[in-house]
């Protein structure tokens, strides 16, 4: 029952951008008590080029904390993050 409280989206890299590729990455990592990100590694990667965002955004997002009383301690929880081309509409010539 962890909740996100700030999921942080990957930044697409450029490089992949001008190449117009498209993938996911799947990361896995820790949530300790104070709700904070660690641990984080590539669980699954269509391309690589994708890796270093992912788990730059998994570090930056974090959780609800755990209540004094719960004795639950950190959580490993997986995400997986697709990075996606959105169409340009283009506009016709006057």
């Amino acid at each position: 029952d962890r909740k996100p409280l700030n999921t942080v989206v990957p930044i697409y890299p450029e490089k992949a951008r001008r190449q117009r590729l498209e993938g996911e990455v799947e990361v896995c990592f820790h949530v300790d008590r104070e709700g904070q990100t660690s641990r984080v590694r590539v669980r699954n990667s269509t391309h690589r080029i994708f890796e270093k965002s992912a788990i730059l955004a998994a570090r930056a997002s974090t959780f609800a904390p755990l209540a004094a009383d719960k004795r639950v301690a950190g959580i490993k929880t997986c995400r997986t993050f697709r990075y996606r081309l959105l169409p340009v509409a283009i506009e016709p010539a006057p």
